[in-house]
């Protein structure tokens, strides 16, 4: 790429080291989005500019025009480094959560080292145009869309009824028991509560925005 471009090795490296200054600025603005407008038309947004970016990258033949798509991208790489933990959390249960934080934090460090090794290969037979090529054709193909979270009324009565103990068995100590029976008594009453907002269609669900989500000021 030095030679391409006609640029000393060190010079290419210092200006697309931009791209970390870059995700840095960009978290006061879209972490406020975030927050005001929801997640999920920030990580759509934020997939839609690394796809552009990809594109952009794949179709550079100068500098200037490559650094511009990498800090397009790197605007949009922004949501997938801070607000996945979060919205983990959102997710998942307590006791559900370690397993998945460890998993996206291990998928981070080796990204770094992983992809190193990766992109040489491909570089080493292909170009290293399409390492942007590749990316884009993973970003085209992403499932953003999905909103089956897996954490639905019906999953939630499954893991109730795990937790339930057996009503079948007597317990030692008639204090327990009691305890029991009021604590399935209470599960219950949760469960066939009815909610006091109006449940949102199929349809509404796949819509990318919904409007404010928070009263707060951006």
């Amino acid at each position: 790429m030095a030679t391409q471009f006609g640029m000393s090795y060190n010079s290419l490296n210092a200006n697309l080291g931009y791209g970390v200054l870059v995700i840095g600025l960009s978290c006061f603005i879209t972490n406020s989005m975030a927050v005001v407008w929801g997640r999920r038309p920030i990580f759509l947004l934020g997939n839609l500019l690394l796809f552009i970016s990809s594109i952009g990258g794949f179709y550079a033949h100068s500098f200037g025009s490559l650094l511009g798509f990498r800090l397009v991208g790197c605007i949009g790489m922004y949501p997938f480094e801070v607000l996945v933990t979060t919205t983990i959390t959102d997710i998942y249960f307590v006791h559900q959560r370690g397993v998945r934080l460890a998993a996206w934090g291990l998928c981070l460090s080796i990204g770094v080292g992983g992809g190193t090794i990766i992109s040489g290969y491909i570089i080493e037979d292909l170009g290293w145009n399409w390492t942007y090529g590749i990316c884009a054709i993973l970003f085209g193909r992403d499932k953003s869309f999905n909103t089956d979270l897996g954490t639905g009324q019906g999953k939630a009565n499954r893991l109730l009824t795990d937790a339930r103990p057996d009503e079948k068995a007597d317990s030692e100590s008639p204090a327990v028991g009691n305890a029991e029976i009021e604590m399935m008594a209470v599960e219950r009453a949760v469960i066939n509560n009815t909610w006091s907002e109006e449940r949102h269609s199929y349809w509404r669900g796949l819509e990318i925005y919904h409007g404010r989500v928070s009263d707060d000021p951006f």
